[in-house]
Parts: C-alpha cells; structure tokens; sequence
C-alpha cells in the first residue's frame, strides 16, 4: 500500500469533512418564499380552469353519432399538421379550437347528407398540453394537463422523496412568451396535516412545480459530489487485492499468507 497516497487521501478526506460541517450549516436555511398567491387563487374557487381547452396534437378524439351511421363510435388522434379525418365528413382541422365550436361544424357538414344530423365530440386522451413537475420527486417530468389538475392531485402522482422540504414547494406560472408571471410557495405539509387547502390551486398549461431539497438534503447532495473525486483514489488502496481475488479466487501473486 502507498502510505504517501493513503496520507493525502486521508488529508483530503478530512477537509472534504469540514467542507461539509460548514454546508449542514448553511443547507439548514429555508428555502425562498414567493407570495403571487392571488395569480393562483381564485374566489370563489374554481373545480376546474376557467379557460376553454383548446385542441391540440396529439390529443385523441372521440366522435359518437346516432343518427349518422358513417360515423357510429369514432376515435382518430389529431395528426401533427392538425387535422382529423372524420367518415363520410372528411379532413377537418382541430387545433387550436374548441370542442364546441367543432362539434358545431360536424354538425354543419353532416346536416347535408343527414336531416337532424347529430354528431357528439369529446376529447378522450388529453395529450397535447403539459404541466411539468421537477426536484425531489420520484417521478419527475411532464404531466398531461386536462384543465382541472390541482396542485395536489399533481403531486400525489409526481410523489416528493424523503429529501424533499414539502413546507417549500413553489408553483411557477410562466405567460404565454415564457417569461415568469406569478409564483408561489405552498406547504404541502401543512395541508395534509390540517386539511387546509386554500392554496391548492387548480394549474394552468404550463405550470412547473419545483419541490427542493430540505436543507440536510442539500448538505448530503453537496458532500456527495464532493466525495466523487476521491472515490477512485479509494479504490486505488483497497481495491486491487479484493479485484484480484474476486475474478479469480486466487491470492494475488507474492502473498504466502495462509
């Protein structure tokens, strides 16, 4: 064993260990609180978002019709050009409308082959709109957005990990050019343990819920990195005897110890 090499591991392990001292010092403080709770809150509360969905690729819509046999029970994703091509209606465009007002058109063109022509349209698989869910959770990323997803109910399924500070989760509403709007921070912690949910607001398309790290969380993430650049020299002094002998059983060459 190198005992220059072990020496200024050691050294540097114990520096890396007052490092760390100082970060659970500083990783204890709170995270930033934002206020904007009234971009968010609406009185009375509202179930559900206040602006109409509009279409999108890839959502999935379904036609239903009792009247028109073409059509029956009908489902097709809107295509990436924004079209859909319903029977006997042909190629309609879908995006960026409401389902109203394309209901209403089906309705239009079906009336010239059918008389009280009735024609149903819903969207069954909302896909083209997302809210998006990062930190410390385990399933990060985007969720698809239908119009009544609550700051709850998003996290249930994005589930925050034992490293997350759930009394500092912050809900970002961007505009429509991506610049911030609003932001607040909730205590998820606080409603789940009252049952208070004043602030679990129902989000808009492109919302991001960020939820940080506590602030040990913090320290241990730090010392981790830290500790990466001395992980190989680690495995310079320890490793080469166990490698040896693990891939092939034998006792590396010069040891006659029993």
């Amino acid at each position: 064993m190198n005992l220059k090499l072990l020496h200024t591991y050691r050294s540097a392990f114990a520096a890396t260990l007052a490092v760390l001292a100082l970060l659970l010092l500083s990783g204890c403080s709170s995270n930033p609180q934002f206020t904007d709770y009234h971009a968010f809150i609406q009185e009375p509360r509202m179930h559900a978002s206040s602006a109409p969905y509009l279409i999108g690729p890839p959502d999935v819509l379904e036609f239903r019709s009792t009247r028109v046999r073409e059509i029956g029970t009908y489902r097709e994703a809107v295509s990436p050009d924004g079209f859909v091509n319903v029977p006997l209606l042909g190629r309609v465009y879908v995006a960026g409308r409401t389902v109203t007002s394309l209901q209403q058109e089906l309705e239009q063109r079906a009336s010239f082959y059918y008389q009280d022509a009735d024609v149903n349209c819903r969207v069954s698989v909302y896909a083209s709109k997302k809210i998006f869910v990062f930190g410390q959770v385990l399933s990060p990323g985007a969720y698809f957005y239908n119009g009544s997803n609550t700051v709850i109910d998003t996290l249930a399924k994005a589930q925050p990990t034992d490293r997350a500070d759930p009394g500092s989760i912050t809900i970002v509403r961007p505009d429509e050019n991506g610049e911030l709007r609003a932001r607040m921070t909730i205590n998820l912690d606080h409603m789940i343990k009252t049952g208070d949910t004043t602030l679990n607001a129902v989000l808009q398309e492109g919302d991001l819920i960020y939820v940080p790290p506590s602030g040990i969380a913090k320290a241990t993430i730090s010392f981790e990195q830290l500790l990466m650049p001395f992980q190989p020299l680690s495995s310079l002094i320890n490793g080469p005897a166990s490698v040896s002998e693990s891939a092939s059983g034998e006792k590396p060459y010069g040891d006659s110890s029993n």
